[in-house]
């Protein structure tokens, strides 16, 4: 069982159906007080903990399960909208085993969780054999996600700072490749680099490549010219392979609207994307009354 202590509903969702999408038991709290009533029937195998959150802070929580022989050696990942050194170094100092800082990729937080479970595992770790298991299977990301019980419907809320959203940024100086991530080879020949972008900085899915710090697109050897909200839009979606966004999602992370899912603002982008994409187009896929999948065939 994976917990996440996250207020942010759509931040707590999304992992959480991420993780399920990977075969996780997992569980979400808003509230501290919450995560500590549930903690009295047993530890998980992880905690994803933020740092932000109310009743108490994500790292005085931290110390208290490090004080308690009981959870000493629980591991937890920190997830947090702050990314200035200080906060990087006061979660890794109270024990955080691993730091990602928002906005984050779900392929790189589950190269994280992976990696972290394995070192649970070698250190003895028996709570963690409950479900690394499904770190051993050969499925990829991208073919988990078609199984997946059904497209996930997420508020878009409104998070604080850079909270909501998602992209390649890591808190800490390697990547999912070196983090432990297992090559993915998906249904379109997308490499290892797509699941360790950060590396090698780009993503590739068959004949398109993304170039995320030079906010470059290639579909084969062509340059594909987007506007900077169409390239935030695609780069969001081929960042979360396979997960169903949500137009509020989409609209709130990229254009702060989440809260109007009628806008048609969406809609346009999505139709300029896919008429310059050629042989990618239809990699973006409708769900209709739902959102959008960015899934290569």
């Amino acid at each position: 069982m994976i917990y996440i202590l996250e207020d942010d509903d759509s931040i707590r969702k999304l992992v959480t159906y991420a993780l399920e999408s990977q075969g996780y038991a997992a569980t979400g709290f808003a509230l501290p007080s919450a995560f500590y009533k549930a903690m009295e029937d047993g530890a998980p195998s992880l905690l994803l903990l933020d740092i932000m959150l109310p009743e108490e802070d994500g790292i005085s929580i931290l110390r208290k399960l490090r004080a308690d022989p009981l959870t000493a050696h629980l591991p937890v990942i920190m997830l947090t909208a702050k990314s200035t050194e200080y906060d990087h170094v006061a979660g890794l100092d109270a024990g955080a085993d691993d730091y990602v800082a928002k906005p984050f990729g779900m392929m790189e937080l589950l190269a994280r969780v992976r990696a972290v479970l394995r070192r649970a595992e070698a250190r003895g770790n028996t709570e963690s054999r409950n479900i690394y298991a499904a770190d051993s299977r050969s499925t990829s990301p991208s073919e988990a996600a078609d199984t997946e019980k059904g497209p996930a419907t997420l508020s878009a809320g409104k998070p604080a700072a850079a909270a909501g959203g998602v992209s390649a940024t890591s808190a800490l100086p390697f990547s999912a490749e070196d983090a432990g991530a297992e090559p993915s080879t998906g249904r379109a020949g997308r490499s290892a680099d797509a699941a360790a972008g950060s590396k090698n900085d780009v993503l590739k899915f068959g004949i398109l490549r993304i170039y995320p710090k030079r906010y470059e697109v290639f579909v084969e050897d062509t340059e594909v010219s987007l506007t900077h909200k169409e390239y935030q839009l695609l780069l969001l979606l081929a960042e979360n392979e396979g997960i169903v966004l949500t137009r509020e999602i989409l609209l709130d992370r990229i254009w702060d609207l989440g809260s109007e899912p009628e806008n048609r603002t969406l809609d346009v982008h999505i139709r300029k994307i896919r008429s310059k994409l050629g042989g990618a187009a239809a990699w973006i896929e409708t769900i209709r009354g739902v959102g959008y999948r960015f899934r290569p065939t």
